[in-house]
């Protein structure tokens, strides 16, 4: 008998949301309703094996302005800390 996985323990072992997770099964055509439904062995490793491709290469997302400026970013695999908000000046009164 082969043991099922939960997706929220393959997302926490992945280190990702589960949201995320829900996307790359979508794109595995693998079906989850949910972050409780449960992965095969076989399904776990299939998305094992994607998530570590898809950590390889840096993601380059492209978005159009309206201007017609292309906007390229680079996501980074460490998190980084937003920057505080300014805070309001004090002539504001």
């Amino acid at each position: 008998m082969s043991i099922r996985l939960r997706v929220r323990d393959l997302a926490t072992e992945l280190d990702i949301s589960s949201k995320d997770l829900m996307t790359i099964l979508r794109e595995l055509r693998i079906p989850a309703k949910s972050h409780m439904s449960s992965l095969t062995d076989e399904e776990a490793d299939q998305v094992r094996s994607h998530h570590r491709n898809r950590s390889a290469e840096p993601q380059v997302v492209e978005t159009r302005a309206t201007s017609g400026v292309i906007v390229r970013k680079r996501h980074r695999a460490a998190a980084v800390e937003a920057p505080s908000a300014p805070e309001a000046s004090a002539g504001d009164t």
